[in-house]
């Protein structure tokens, strides 16, 4: 009995096979050779397999369509839904309206029967059904991020506010533009979504927080230290963990700067506090900064500032015009919640806590946890994020609209002091032997270094022929 396995390639893997055919190069034991290496098979692909792939090629590019990690070409009995979903689905979401799966199969019904006259028990309408459905139409569940669709900012007025705004960063170096934003930080939530083999209830959302202001020039070369804003001047945690504490709010790399308010929201004194200190830092570095940010009331400050310029975007244009809310938010906290999950799984390993509090934290250790996340996201992630906006898009246009140089086809006459000069360097000139050249204008100053070497190594090699001579 033979001990080959049977081979089964998906309908991609079957169509590279019939466009490595259409080339002419291989025949069919070659082609097998060619499978194996290509599709990394424990064998190479038996002659049978091959010529009935080659026999059912009309039929298999006629499918070029379906999934194509599928290994059969088993089609459903009604198409018509499969293109009727496709088309609802492209439709709500060319529209920026969420639709779920529940949405889908009450819509799926209804066309069932009204526009397919199919009888009402040839299709279950099952989970199951649907799933396969979305794997033949090649959808998914994914979660919706930001409000950006809810913006246009190809509106007139956008783009007028837009045009103004560059008028004020023009005087700037990219360097020099910065974003400043602040976001809430829930540090002590545990995971909103969990593996399971059957429906577990979800545990009571922590309300506990911190808002946290983040700010960054354009190119991830300045990342200011975290504004960290909590509900009291000193919490219990603060003297009970000094240790952990002269790390965070204090000390060195993981410095942040901690203010407190009722609420734990920024408020227009402390904003003002921060850019106060800002200015200053900046005057000392002879710095000018053009700062972007959004037209929240605490960002407008009455105090005359040096150094920094604050230019405000448009309302409600932030998701897409600011930098932070394009990803760079969302990285600090990705780097905070793998902490805090590391944390939690050694909790649990330790049993040193009961399996309900591993995700608590006190406010200390959540501040020195989000100092290190921030030292975590990449000075690249920063530009990237930035580039997505393209509110400095014009910055690079202006570059690229730079008339190129045109430089000179021949030489330049020498000044005369400086043809002066030269020729009294002549004398002194490698491979100048017996001073065959007195003056600069014999020189060929348009010899590649190759020639200039080569033409030195022959003078040398002459004169060392003449004195053994």
């Amino acid at each position: 009995m033979s001990n080959n396995k049977r081979v089964r390639l998906s309908i991609s893997q079957k169509i590279d096979l019939l466009d490595q055919n259409a080339t002419g190069q291989l025949n069919q034991t070659d082609l097998g050779e060619w499978a194996m290496k290509k599709f990394n098979l424990d064998q190479p692909l038996a002659q049978q397999t091959i010529s009935n792939i080659l026999k059912n090629a009309e039929t298999l590019y006629s499918n070029v369509n379906v999934v194509k990690n599928s290994k059969s070409l088993k089609t459903t009995r009604y198409p018509q839904l499969d293109d009727e979903v496709e088309k609802f689905v492209a439709d709500m979401n060319n529209s920026n309206l969420p639709v779920n799966r529940d949405s889908i199969l009450r819509y799926v019904r209804h066309i069932a029967q009204v526009k397919c006259r199919i009888p009402g028990k040839e299709i279950s309408f099952s989970s199951g059904w649907l799933t396969k459905l979305f794997k033949r139409i090649g959808v998914r569940s994914r979660p919706m991020h930001g409000e950006s669709a809810s913006v246009d900012i190809s509106s007139e007025n956008i783009q007028n506010e837009l045009r103004k705004i560059e008028e004020l960063l023009e005087p700037y170096d990219p360097v020099d533009i910065m974003n400043f934003d602040e976001t809430g930080l829930y540090y002590q939530q545990p995971p909103r979504r969990t593996i399971c083999s059957e429906s577990l209830g979800g545990l009571k959302k922590s309300k506990t927080r911190l808002t946290v202001g983040l700010l960054c020039n354009s190119d991830g070369s300045y990342k200011g230290h975290p504004v960290v804003i909590g509900q009291h001047k000193s919490p219990k945690c603060f003297k009970t963990r000094a240790n952990l504490l002269s790390m965070t709010a204090i000390g060195k790399k993981h410095e942040v700067v901690y203010h407190y308010s009722t609420n734990a929201w920024m408020t227009n004194e402390i904003f003002t506090a921060y850019v106060k200190k800002l200015d200053v830092a900046f005057g000392r570095q002879n710095r000018r900064i053009a700062l972007l940010l959004d037209n929240a009331s605490v960002h407008k400050i009455k105090i005359p500032l040096n150094n920094i310029k604050l230019i405000f975007l448009p309302a409600n244009t932030t998701s897409k015009l600011q930098a932070l809310d394009a990803g760079i938010i969302a990285n600090f906290k990705a780097h905070f919640r793998a902490q805090q999950y590391d944390r939690a799984l050694c909790l649990y390993i330790s049993k040193k806590l009961d399996n309900l509090d591993v995700y608590k934290m006190d406010q200390a250790q959540a501040m020195f946890f989000l100092a290190n996340a921030w030292l975590k996201v990449n000075p690249e992630t920063i530009k990237n994020c930035w580039q997505h906006t393209k509110i400095l898009a014009f910055k690079e246009k202006t570059i690229c609209d730079f008339e190129p140089v045109e430089y000179p086809t021949s030489a330049l006459p020498l000044e005369e002091e400086i043809v002066a000069e030269l020729n009294g360097m002549i004398p002194d000139l490698p491979g100048n032997f017996n001073n065959e050249v007195t003056d600069v204008s014999q020189l060929n100053l348009e010899a590649d270094e190759s020639d200039m070497i080569v033409c030195y190594t022959a003078n040398t090699t002459n004169n060392e022929e003449t004195a053994e001579g």
